[in-house]
């Protein structure tokens, strides 16, 4: 790969995952109850996202095969409000995002579900450097936060973590019964968390699955555009309109009497347009510089950045011994993003 496409990408990558580790600051004031009206305001803005870029591209042909992605997505993103609500974050969180890391690894380095395989230069850097990108995610879900009412902590595991993210408070009612800052760690396995914690797996494949329909299509068809951006409008459109399916029902669930405030709107049209811009870009990353390199990059980055923030810029991690924790699993966390980095360089 030339030099000014890796430049591109990596510059890509970086500006994607500020925009992932950021993108829920907007909402950190307001309750956002159960998250499926922030959900959907978000998604409304990717549609608008999405056809914009594709005025842009000149309406390059719309294919069918990358809906595939935004449906996956959009599933998961709804599906992650119950999965918390009954693990935890500390459970939920690291599962989803160990799962998602794997998966999206594993597809992209030996070709699963017909795509071409994508090797790299070093194996051994790049094995050890998702392996300690797993182990950062594990060690994230034990920083303690400090709780509070009215904040929503911004860190988050790319793409798939949004509702855990808009469900904290949720989560904190659900373990301590009120708004306690007492910490619970205990978990029993019950037939109940058995079922979610499958749901968690599966879930977690399919945020790790999100990108493979794209690069299926750009690897097998030869009619396919070679511009990566000619598909963002097929997939943003179906994730809005996946969204808009699962808000529907969930209103009629609760029999027309959804939890919708309107000082969540411009919040979540502020969180939407991170995320869009964040997701243009990931698509950009991820075919210079191939999955096997951007996914968990692109996984782990915005979730070191949003600890970080909420350790300097928010100051919800307090405490020596958490804050020294806390600065243990980033450093983690860098090491595995360079080495994941460097392994597909020649030396």
């Amino acid at each position: 790969m030339a030099l000014s496409g890796e430049l591109i990408g990596f510059s890509s990558l970086l500006i994607s995952s500020i925009c992932f580790g950021f993108m829920f600051a907007p909402l950190r004031k307001y309750d956002s109850g159960d998250g499926l009206f922030v959900q959907w305001v978000q998604c409304a803005v990717v549609f608008i996202f999405g056809f914009f870029i594709n005025i842009v591209r000149k309406f390059p042909p719309f294919n069918p095969v990358v809906m595939i992605g935004g449906l996956l997505y959009a599933t998961g993103n709804v599906a992650s409000v119950p999965v918390v609500q009954a693990l935890g974050i500390g459970v939920g969180f690291p599962m989803w995002g160990t799962v998602q890391v794997l998966v999206g690894w594993s597809v992209a380095r030996f070709g699963l579900f017909g795509t071409r395989p994508q090797p790299v230069y070093n194996n051994v850097l790049n094995i050890v450097g998702v392996f300690l990108n797993v182990v950062s995610g594990i060690m994230f879900a034990f920083v303690e936060h400090e709780s509070q009412e009215e904040v929503i902590s911004p860190e988050d595991e790319h793409i798939r973590t949004e509702n855990m993210q808009r469900s904290r408070k949720v989560v904190r009612q659900t373990e301590t019964g009120s708004g306690s800052t007492t910490p619970t760690n205990s978990f029993k396995f019950t037939r109940r968390k058995i079922f979610f914690i499958a749901l968690t797996v599966f879930l977690g494949t399919l945020h790790g699955l999100m990108m493979t329909p794209v690069v299926y299509v750009m690897d097998n068809d030869p009619d396919a555009s070679h511009n990566v951006l000619d598909f963002v409008s097929a997939y943003f459109s179906t994730v809005f309109m996946a969204s808009t399916m699962y808000f529907l029902s969930y209103c009629i669930y609760k029999r027309n009497k959804p939890y919708i405030k309107p000082e969540l709107v411009l919040p979540s049209v502020a969180y939407g347009v991170l995320f869009c811009v964040g997701m243009t870009l990931f698509f950009v990353s991820n075919d210079l510089l191939s999955q096997v390199i951007s996914f968990p990059i692109t996984v782990r980055l915005p979730s070191t950045i949003g600890i970080v923030a909420d350790m300097v810029l928010f100051r919800v991690i307090k405490g020596k011994k958490n804050i020294l924790y806390t600065i243990s699993a980033v450093l983690v966390g860098i090491v595995a993003v360079v080495f994941i980095a460097i392994s597909n360089q020649k030396f």
